[in-house]
């Protein structure tokens, strides 16, 4: 059995590591007080920044569009090395992600809002959706739904990473292709994308897909055929695991033949009957934004989060 408690503790410890692997970095206090007083929006600007500092670290800077002048380098990122860097944007997607989650899981029955939350960390699939009639919209209705989910679906991609999947396969992904965020301890993998109707889902994955950096290593040489013959097996594809690290790609092998035998999905925090088939219809997208974001501290008040007041204590 699934306790709910027990869940929401684990992923509030996960997000405690996270914030703790940055509070020994030059500015932690005040980068911890923007990312606790920041909304999403503002969160994915300074994730985009952070990544921006990174790439022109590497030498990749023209692979961002993101424009960096020197004096933001100097007051915020100067005296912090690149690996703290990666883990301050760990840390700020964690937060990005932990609050799109609870704005949407939070929506409609407020007496709801843990049920909702811990079953979208247990992995459930979740469409966005206000109207679940679709063939009773206006034209103008139609349009403004849609319009939503692509801003939605826009903003988050910016901070993640374009990601082959077998959800929602007649939906155009040639115009609009699955993402993917990983961020730290707390969300290993966050998949999303759109449905063919335009409506922005999304999903936790206890195993995450990722580029693998090696290809050139001996032991991904020799697993390379076992495991194009294993995802084939497993109906996965094999053009979806080409060119991404092969022990995920059996991790997550081992993930799909577990959610087939036990018809739900394999989530980080646990497992949730709420398949693509039969997915959680929750939220609105009018949650999210500049004047509507849920806070932390309001998550830490009402026991979402069990984390001791720690962001307020840093703030």
């Amino acid at each position: 059995m699934q306790k709910p408690n027990d869940i929401l503790s684990r992923f509030s410890d996960n997000l405690s590591r996270d914030l703790e692997k940055i509070k020994g970095i030059d500015s932690a206090q005040e980068l911890i007080k923007g990312i606790y007083n920041s909304n999403i929006d503002q969160l994915i600007e300074s994730s985009l920044r952070i990544q921006a500092v990174i790439n022109s670290r590497t030498k990749s800077a023209q692979q961002n569009n993101v424009i960096l002048d020197d004096s933001q380098e100097n007051s915020l990122y100067k005296n912090i090395s690149e690996n703290s860097l990666i883990n301050i944007k760990k840390f700020t997607d964690a937060v990005i992600l932990t609050k799109f989650i609870f704005s949407i899981t939070n929506d409609r029955e407020n007496s709801k809002r843990q049920e909702n939350f811990t079953e979208a960390l247990k992995g459930a699939h979740i469409i966005v959706d206000n109207n679940l009639d679709h063939s009773q919209e206006t034209d103008a209705q139609q349009r403004a739904r849609k319009q939503r989910n692509q801003q939605i679906y826009n903003k988050l991609k910016q901070i993640g990473k374009e990601r082959p999947s077998s959800h929602h396969k007649t939906a155009n992904k040639n115009a609009n292709p699955d993402f993917s965020i990983n961020a730290g301890f707390s969300f290993k993998e966050c998949l999303f994308g759109l449905t063919a109707d335009g409506d922005l889902w999304f999903q936790l994955e206890r195993t995450p897909l990722k580029r693998d950096k090696s290809t050139e290593n001996i032991f991904v040489s020799i697993l390379k055929d076992i495991i194009d013959f294993i995802a084939t097996i497993l109906l996965l594809g094999v053009n979806i695991v080409k060119g991404f690290s092969p022990i995920e790609a059996i991790l997550h092998g081992i993930d799909f033949l577990e959610y087939k035998y036990k018809g739900e999905n394999i989530g980080q925090y646990g497992t949730s009957a709420h398949i693509d088939s039969n997915p959680m219809i929750l939220g609105s997208l009018d949650n999210i934004g500049v004047n509507n974001d849920i806070t932390i501290k309001k998550m830490i008040d009402d026991g979402i989060l069990q984390m001791n007041h720690e962001f307020i204590a840093a703030a």
